[in-house]
């Protein structure tokens, strides 16, 4: 195999036909469609690319290359017959330094295994073989060749004189060997064919006869140069005007024809110059003996004046040295300045500091030949400042490029920047990242999206669209009016999103407003799981003063329908409930909130005023709704006529989904607040716990908003009771003992309260017990004749004292309790009376009444 000597590489500076490649084989008398002579650059005939890819042909393909281009091998046993089945023995060749390596002898081979043997010896391509040996001799379409043919199948030395050809070089191997390594040998900067210099103009005649004159044009690259120093002429106007024909008396076609059989056989004979790959594999830029690799496409781009992207065989490829990969450094070796490669051109660095602003490292550079460094352009300088393909721009600064908001975020950050590189922001791809230049508490869009975020030490916090559409951000944050892409966007620490709803590090909720932040006290009857703020995003919005407290009525800033915010949940009211509803709170005033946080809460079911009686559908099943969150079953009729409840409303099943059952109720005994109630008839008559507990039945304890729907006396209850047949009893361990007479009764109550008067349904939730003995004596309002243990006599329930519309506060009573008492709310009695604080009254205080 053909190991690289002295591969010399120019600069292809004009690129020409893009289609190189295996074509069909047309013979030689058929043009390739688009070819005609204009096309002819006498500068660059073949790229080196090309003409030195040893790989491109196997045997067999060689041989069916040869087979396919005759159309009938003469057999005539006196004369060699034609190439396609010439066959030979080989003598052995020793090399030689700078043309082709040794060859073994071989006995009886075929034309293409020399053919091939000599290509991989002596490193050019076989498809150049083969053109040589047609434009030489016509050997690769001739039926019947004669000896002369094989003798001197290359012309080689056979120079235009009477001396003629050399003996020492005839036959078919020796024209072979030697022809190719010569060609091979013009390449080598210690040979002697050094005046053929590529990239400056040189001068060719038409043909021998000076009088036909010569043109100059610059010659482009060493394979070039190789076919001139072979063939010395330069086709005239005429021989390209006629490519397939004669022209007049001053054309020579040794040149032309060579690139024309080229051209129809093979295509363009233009196939790359410094930029190759093979077939699979990656592109790879060639300095010399060495490859680099390429693997950015926008590097690839801006290498175009060095020529197109050839592809080359695998074998050819690999000879060259792998030196790892080729950045946009450069390094020019006559003037040692490093250069940027962008957009067919290069930029100056100043030092080897500001190369590895760009990401860069001097000693990683790659250090270009003269050729090839005079192909690339300087257009300038490069400085910390490069712009983007839509007006964007980007310091670039430690190995990354960190995208600029404003002018306003360089100058808080004390940045003055240079002029405009014109380096393209494209080509900086390979560079990090950076983190934007935005200040502090800045808003901005994102230009990929649309959406808006704010930046908040070195945070990004993206805002919800809807919040976003309700409240004006600006007002708290700078609108910077600009945008950052999203890959900078990325580079940020990523924040929660900024919902209309949110909540400080310490999980204390905040309602953002238009005006500002609200604080939200009981914040789990709000929203679960809000998103968690930094203190300094929280602290630029403004604190006001009215806080939020659950259960709190709600409406949107832009419709009239009502909410109530309670339990985690957004419940609606109906429009003929809300009088009942707002009455039923401590603080019925509604509060207008954006439609974007109505949007985040939970929804539950609609809102039932406290006290009302429901019907599920056209069911038997009846529930007292107690409070805002919690039913109670009534079981039966008689319960809810016991307990005065209104008429049942019909509700849907889903429509008590916001509620809990907490059990029945069983129409004699609740609790309001704790304080104990004996139920009768509708009228609820206040008793000490002592009295209670001889009642049987389970008490439930009602909501204040509940009770206050209810029609408490003021009249304390007592253990006895008489029924309509006025039979007295005494309740007494959950049994009602008969008092056989008034007198007995007025014995046993001395100065105890008065019997109640109850109706068949009360004493039917009583069992009957003994009679009471006719000598019982008077007991105190709790005293129990029953129980052999004492029990402690509880302090009895005080009578609410009045004097006109006031009262006066007892031991053990609070403000929920009075309001009860008297048919009211807290929330009322506390404005009534100045009460900041409902849970702060003092005996003795003195409280207006409604």
């Amino acid at each position: 195999m053909f190991r690289n000597i002295g591969k010399v590489w120019s600069i292809a500076l004009v690129s020409l036909l893009a289609f190189f490649g295996v074509v069909a084989m047309p013979s030689s008398d058929q043009p390739a469609a688009a070819l005609n002579g204009s096309m002819f650059n006498p500068g660059l005939i073949i790229s080196d690319s090309v003409f030195y890819d040893f790989g491109t042909m196997s045997v067999k393909e060689i041989q069916r290359f040869l087979d396919a281009n005759v159309s009938d091998c003469t057999s005539d046993p006196a004369r060699p017959g034609c190439l396609a089945e010439y066959r030979l023995t080989t003598p052995g060749a020793t090399g030689s330094p700078g043309k082709c390596e040794s060859l073994p002898a071989k006995n009886d081979i075929s034309a293409a295994e020399l053919i091939y043997d000599v290509a991989n010896a002596c490193g050019i391509n076989p498809r150049v073989i083969l053109v040589k040996l047609q434009k030489e001799q016509s050997l690769i379409t001739l039926p019947d060749p004669g000896p002369r043919s094989y003798e001197f199948a290359l012309g080689m030395d056979c120079p235009d004189s009477a001396d003629g050809c050399s003996a020492a070089s005839a036959g078919f191997f020796w024209q072979l060997y030697k022809g190719v390594g010569q060609l091979r040998y013009y390449s080598n900067p210690a040979g002697p064919f050094t005046w053929l210099k590529p990239g400056r103009t040189i001068s060719r005649q038409y043909n021998p006869k000076t009088s036909c004159g010569s043109q100059s044009f610059v010659l482009e690259n060493y394979a070039t140069a190789a076919l001139y120093y072979y063939t010395p002429y330069v086709p005239n106007q005429s021989a390209l005007d006629n490519l397939y024909g004669i022209g007049d008396s001053c054309g020579a076609y040794g040149n032309r024809n060579f690139w024309r059989y080229y051209s129809d056989w093979f295509g363009s004979p233009v196939g790359g110059g410094f930029l190759l790959k093979s077939a699979g594999t990656e592109t790879y830029f060639i300095v010399d003996e060495t490859k680099y690799l390429v693997s950015d496409p926008e590097l690839i781009k801006s290498l175009e004046p060095l020529g197109p992207i050839g592809t080359i065989s695998k074998a050819y490829l690999d000879s060259f040295t792998t030196a790892g990969n080729l950045t946009p450094l450069v390094r020019n070796g006559t003037t040692d300045r490093y250069f940027f490669v962008d957009n067919s051109s290069r930029l100056r660095f100043s030092t080897c500091e500001q190369v590895l602003e760009y990401g860069l490292n001097c000693e990683q550079a790659v250090t270009l030949t003269k050729s090839q460094i005079a192909a690339l352009p300087i257009t300038g300088d490069l400085t910390n400042l490069v712009t983007g393909p839509n007006g964007e721009r980007y310091l670039i600064e430690g190995g990354t490029r960190r995208e600029i908001l404003d002018d306003a975020s360089l100058s808080a950050a004390g940045i003055t920047l240079g002029a405009v590189s014109a380096v393209r922001s494209t080509s900086l791809g390979y560079l990090a990242e950076g983190k934007p230049l935005a200040a502090q508490a800045t808003m901005f869009t994102n230009r990929e999206t649309g959406a808006k975020g704010i930046q908040v030490d070195e945070t990004y916090f993206a805002l919800d669209a809807a919040t976003s559409k309700d409240l004006d951000f600006s007002q708290w944050f700078t609108d910077s009016g600009s945008s950052l892409s999203s890959a900078s966007i990325a580079t940020l620490a990523q924040g929660p999103q900024v919902q209309s709803i949110v909540a400080d590090q310490a999980g204390t909720q905040y309602l953002l407003t238009a005006a500002g932040k609200r604080k939200i006290v009981d914040s789990e009857d709000w929203i679960p799981s809000p998103a968690v703020m930094p203190e300094s995003f929280l602290d630029e919005i403004p604190s006001l003063e009215a806080d939020l407290v659950a259960p709190v009525v709600v409406r949107s800033t832009e419709k009239t329908d009502l909410f109530l915010v309670t339990a985690g949940e957004l419940r609606p009211i109906a429009k003929a409930d809300r009088a009942t509803v707002r009455a039923s709170l401590e603080n019925g005033a509604i509060n207008k909130i954006s439609t974007s946080a109505l949007a985040q809460m939970n929804k539950g079911s609609a809102v039932i005023p406290p006290g009302a009686q429901v019907r599920i559908g056209t069911s038997n099943n009846y529930f007292l709704i107690d409070g805002l969150s919690q039913i109670f079953k009534v079981p039966t009729s008689a319960e809810a006529k016991a307990l005065g409840l209104p008429a049942a409303r019909s509700v849907t099943k889903t429509a008590l989904t916001s509620y809990t059952r907490s059990g029945s109720l069983s129409g004699l005994k609740i609790l309001c607040e704790g304080e104990p109630y004996l139920a009768v008839a509708g009228k609820f008559y206040p008793v000490s716990p002592e009295t209670f507990s001889h009642f049987p039945t389970e008490a439930k304890d009602l909501d204040e908003s509940t009770c206050s729907t209810l029609d408490i006396l003021e009249t304390p209850g007592s253990r006895f009771i008489r029924d309509s047949a006025l039979t007295y009893y005494l309740v007494e361990n959950g049994k009602k003992r008969p008092i056989a007479s008034k007198a007995q009764y007025l014995t046993l109550k001395g100065d105890s309260a008065k019997y109640i008067s109850v109706d068949s349904y009360f004493t039917s939730k009583i069992p009957t017990g003994k009679k009471m003995p006719l000598s019982s004596s008077a007991i105190g309002d709790d005293e129990s004749t029953a129980t052999p243990t004492p029990t402690p006599t509880p302090t009895p329930t005080p009578s609410p004292t009045t004097s006109g519309k006031t009262y006066i506060v007892k031991a053990g009573d609070t403000l929920i309790g009075i309001a009860v008492k008297f048919k009211t709310t807290s929330a009322i009695l506390a404005k009534l009376n100045n009460i900041t604080d409902i849970s702060k009254i003092r005996v003795g205080q003195v409280l207006k009444l409604p």
